[in-house]
């Protein structure tokens, strides 16, 4: 599951910008909730920072190893 991807970015209403402790809770959260659930033991998160126009650099927010299962990152060719 892609959760709150481009968080670095500044377009979306879940942008981390000043609240990335904040945004790594949430992330926490809901991994931590989704996975309890009975049925979820195959559901994977993909931590998906921006590489374009980055508001800040996104290790800021970064949950922890244990909550996330890859990390993808998005980059457009904006020439």
């Amino acid at each position: 599951m892609r959760i709150g991807w481009e968080f670095n970015g500044g377009w979306y209403a879940w942008h981390a910008k000043g609240q990335t402790k904040t945004f790594a809770e949430y992330w926490r959260q809901i991994v931590t909730t989704m996975r309890a659930a009975p049925g979820t033991e195959n559901l994977k998160f993909c931590w998906n920072p921006t590489l374009g126009d980055q508001d800040f650099p996104a290790d800021e927010a970064w949950p922890g190893d244990a909550f996330v299962d890859y990390v993808g990152v998005d980059v457009y060719d904006e020439t």
